[in-house]
């Protein structure tokens, strides 16, 4: 059964020979911009057969290997893929190579389809994407060195650091949105077993003008897996339904009886780019009735024989296994076949990128496959070291990527920033750790994320004085006039927010204070890290002064010392209120509940130190028996020596990490266990 997509191709003609018009005059380059469905393969479809066009399509960009990947594309295109390789020359500069050979060939068109990621350049952020975006840049500026090149790209959306780096303005056009064609939703013979479903998407979609074909396909694929109608409704309500729709499907998918499926779709969705359609299907496994899942609900352009998967959806519903990233690069091994780039044209060059790629990604079982790859490119470690770093948190072994990157590039501040990490969340190799930290700092003094890194390292280390150091060196670099942090917001969160954190993990509350306090107020205000740092930071100043706590770190410094609203201003027995007091629960027995509580003298707080015996427990309307007293309480009084306890609610501090923190005794565990070899 051949899917087709419900979808409406919008004038891609017309634009691609607008494109070959723009190519021949002034700058020769011109953009083509559309959403997902828009029809931007009709457009690649339409130049392929007007002229002879060179693709290039990079991964995303928060992959490693992005960069160079689309380099060793661009490369190999022009006839020389070792080129891509590392020799002394820069990114832009390999780039310019590439191009200029390109663009000696006056019947050939560069086409840079770019996904989602690279088209946002100015909304990058993170330690790692920083890094990545310069790269990109640079290999984009490299493109715009070599005079001549005739350049057409394609796009989901232009930001003004994209448009500027390509010289963009005055050259783009726009595809219009798609529209959802009704009539191929109700079609039985397309859809097969999801034809009811695809009816029902269709109902529902004719109240939902918004939705594009992307969301109408995820949409059959929810209601395949059982979603409720008032669900899809739901989220076909939003102003831009797809991203709710695939987290409704990811809920779906996340189900017991579907987890099988899941795990299959994931697969699949850890190929980048097109993939063959029975190669997918293969990977996949699914069941026959759920075929369609992949074909026409997750995946597009199947009629040509290959799946092709959104950047926004492999995100939402893809995290494959190490062993289908091993299936994957014994596919592209069959298509490739070589240890290195250099002798490949552009078609065996892809299939080896993706096959090194997937070896990175495969798990300790791939190490010796793929350091049998020549990897002349530090973007090849970056891609191995993560995916051992933070996929399988193996830290000791993608500490030895890493040492392996530095010793081949040694200006490479990211492979000695993360050698740094790994060492550190291994609990091995403490002084390796901060040499690495320091050589990053020193080889990229103007990046805001080295330099905190190595600051706090030396404030988990709980040497004080050296990360005090550190930081006024990373300030005479970062901010040496005290004006950065008026004018980028991203440094105060990147560093001080950093910095301030680790003071306060390590209960250096004074220090946090005083880093806390080199931020602009109106700043804070507008950050909402910031502001829930300043929370963090004024609850423990409170619980510092006055030695205890008597409110739950989750309730708002301006929620607390006062009475909460369910505590009645009169007793069930008509006596009024005299004073609800704050408190929290510090020893119980069956005996009696020792309580610190919380007072305003003189319009200061303070704390005293009480106990109830059992019996005055239970007579204060207690919730449970004294022994099983735990957590924070308001201690009310009432008129006639009345007494009653009500309990707090305590909300999770909305700073506290999804992920575990890193086992504060790792160096300790690390030490003991070289020592218990080194005895043996």
């Amino acid at each position: 059964m051949v899917m087709q997509r419900p979808l409406h191709l919008a004038e891609p003609e017309r634009l691609a020979r607008w494109a070959l018009e723009q190519i021949d005059t002034g700058d020769r380059i011109g953009a083509i911009v559309g959403p997902v469905g828009a029809g931007k393969s009709r457009v690649l479809a339409c130049l392929r057969e007007a002229s002879r066009i060179v693709i290039v399509e990079p991964p995303p960009l928060r992959d490693g290997d992005a960069v160079f990947h689309a380099l060793a594309q661009l490369a190999a295109a022009a006839g020389a893929a070792g080129e891509a390789y590392e020799a002394l020359a820069s990114v832009r500069e390999r780039a310019a190579s590439a191009a200029r050979r390109l663009s000696a060939r006056d019947d050939v068109v560069l086409v840079l389809r770019l996904p989602s990621s690279w088209s946002r350049l100015d909304a990058v952020s993170g330690r790692d994407q920083l890094v990545f975006r310069r790269r990109a840049i640079e290999l984009l500026q490299g493109l715009r060195d070599a005079a001549g090149l005739r350049l057409v790209m394609l796009a989901t959306a232009i930001d003004q650091a994209l448009e500027r780096v390509l010289g963009l303005h005055g050259r783009i056009q726009h595809l219009s949105a798609p529209a959802v064609r009704l009539g191929a939703l109700r079609d039985e013979a397309l859809w097969g077993t999801y034809a009811s479903h695809a009816r029902r998407a269709a109902d529902l979609l004719g109240a939902a003008p918004r939705a594009t074909p992307i969301a109408a396909r995820v949409l059959v694929g929810c209601l395949a897996l059982g979603a409720e109608e008032a669900s899809a409704t739901h989220a076909l309500a939003s102003a831009a339904p797809l991203r709710p729709l695939l987290v409704l499907l990811s809920d779906r998918l996340a189900q017991p009886e579907h987890r099988e499926l899941a795990a299959g779709l994931a697969s699949a969705l850890a190929a980048r780019g097109e993939l063959p359609l029975d190669v997918a299907e293969r990977l996949a496994g699914l069941p026959a009735e759920h075929q369609p899942l992949l074909r026409g609900c997750v995946g597009y352009q199947p009629e040509a024989g290959s799946l092709r998967v959104t950047e926004t959806v492999r995100l939402a519903l893809g995290s494959a296994s190490p062993e289908a990233h091993r299936s994957l690069a014994e596919h592209y091994q069959t298509l490739d076949g070589q240890p290195s780039l250099a002798a490949l044209d552009a078609e065996r060059a892809r299939a080896w990128l993706e096959k090194v790629h997937h070896l990175a990604h495969g798990g300790p079982e791939t190490g010796l496959r793929w350091e049998e790859q020549t990897r002349d490119a530090r973007e090849l470690f970056w891609d191995r070291g993560r995916a051992l770093s933070i996929d399988a948190q193996l830290h000791r072994l993608a500490a030895e990527v890493y040492r392996a990157c530095v010793e081949r590039f040694g200006d490479d501040a990211y492979a000695w920033h993360y050698l740094g990490y790994n060492l550190d969340r291994a609990g091995v190799e403490p002084l390796h750790a901060e040499e690495a930290f320091r050589m990053a700092a020193k080889l990229e003094g103007d990046n805001r994320w080295w330099h905190s890194r190595l600051v706090t390292f030396l404030v988990e280390q709980a040497r004080y004085a050296d990360a005090e150091e550190a930081m006024r060196t990373a300030l005479a670099q970062l901010d040496p006039d005290g004006s950065g942090v008026d004018e980028d917001p991203r440094l105060c969160r990147d560093f001080h927010g950093w910095v301030v954190t680790a003071w306060l993990d390590a209960g250096e509350v004074g220090r946090a204070r005083r880093t806390f306090d080199l931020l602009p107020p109106e700043v804070v205000v507008r950050e909402d890290v910031l502001r829930l740092l300043k929370w963090r930071l004024e609850d423990a100043e409170e619980a510092e002064r006055l030695g205890d706590s008597v409110h739950p770190p989750g309730v708002r410094m301006d929620q607390r010392w006062r009475r909460p609203a369910r505590i009645a201003e009169h007793g069930p027995d008509g006596a009024r209120l005299v004073e609800a007091l704050p408190a929290r629960v510090v020893a119980a027995t069956n005996e009696a509940v020792t309580l610190v509580v919380g007072m305003t003298v003189d319009g200061r707080h303070e704390l005293v130190r009480t106990e109830i015996t059992a019996d005055e427990w239970q007579a204060a309307n207690a919730w449970c028996p004294a022994e099983r007293a735990r957590g924070y309480l308001y201690l009310a009084y009432y008129e006639g020596g009345v007494q009653r306890v009500f309990a707090q609610d305590e909300p999770s501090p909305p700073w506290k990490d999804a992920e575990p923190s890193p086992d504060p005794l790792r160096h300790l565990r690390g030490w003991a266990a070289e020592a218990h070899a080194a005895a043996e």
